[in-house]
């Protein structure tokens, strides 16, 4: 299973997007750049057992963490609600 981030296309290169689960987080998940359209970038991550476990049990917001264009740092907040009931049956 893969994660994948839409981020509109003014942003900065070379740079990472990173997922965090609020301003504390000691390990955010790094996304790879994977494509582009011209409406967008999609930077996608493997949803690996050790993040997703967390993630699962996060309720409020998270955070993307990317760099636009002109080098300033951008965060966007999202929410990790339903998440854990969306993967439940995957997991089954």
């Amino acid at each position: 299973m893969n994660f994948t981030v839409v981020l509109p296309i003014n942003v900065a290169f070379p740079s990472l997007v990173r997922i965090a689960l609020d301003e504390k987080d000691k390990q955010p998940v790094d996304l790879a750049w994977t494509r582009s359209i011209p409406g967008g970038w999609f930077p996608t991550a493997i949803a690996k057992d050790d993040f997703m476990k967390r993630w699962r049990a996060k309720e409020d917001a998270g955070r993307y963490m990317f760099k636009k264009s002109g080098g300033q740092e951008t965060t966007l907040p999202f929410s990790f609600r339903g998440l854990s009931r969306a993967l439940d049956p995957l997991v089954k």
